[in-house]
């Protein structure tokens, strides 16, 4: 009896806990390259009450499947989490010193321009999160998809990231 009313009361605080938060999961954008057809989502869970970002991922695709989910948290983003990396080199870093859930915050990403001579770009990009929608912006407006073009060498071939092109669709 004890173990039955003490499995009701974890089922009442589980549905209590799950009636409290409720979110949505949203696409905030597509990552993609010239090198393959792979791609990434950036994903986010939005608090469908307060409009706050709940978690933020980048989901990894192989041939239109699902392979890996990477979760981003606030104390990751601010020691900047890899999001590619190939042998020994971390070819692609997200990074924020300002990102909150709240209000989202400017995200860097620190790229290997070319694993010859070491050399790195950062390209910074915001998390515009608005009352009814989370959004990406550059400078130069708002956007959905990043497309990356490599940096290539004849004899070796991709050696790092040429640009980044940020694209709305």
């Amino acid at each position: 009896m004890r173990s039955l009313i003490l499995g009701g009361a974890s089922l009442l605080l589980a549905t209590t806990f799950s009636f409290s938060v409720q979110a949505t999961e949203f696409t905030l954008g597509k990552i993609t390259s010239d090198i393959d057809k792979d791609y990434a989502l950036l994903v986010y869970d939005r608090d469908d009450v307060t409009g706050e970002i709940l978690k933020l991922y980048a989901d990894a695709y192989s041939q239109g499947v699902k392979i890996e989910r990477k979760e981003f948290e606030e104390a990751g983003l601010l020691r900047g989490v890899v999001l590619l990396k190939k042998d020994k080199y971390e070819i692609v870093r997200l990074q924020s010193s300002n990102f909150e859930r709240a209000r989202g915050g400017t995200l860097r990403l620190d790229t290997l321009y070319s694993a010859v001579s070491g050399e790195r770009r950062v390209y910074e990009f915001e998390v515009m999160v608005d009352p009814d929608k989370v959004r990406l912006e550059t400078r130069n407006g708002e956007f959905n998809r990043m497309h990356f073009i490599a940096k290539r060498s004849r004899i070796l071939g991709p050696i790092g990231i040429e640009k980044i092109q940020f694209i709305n669709e």
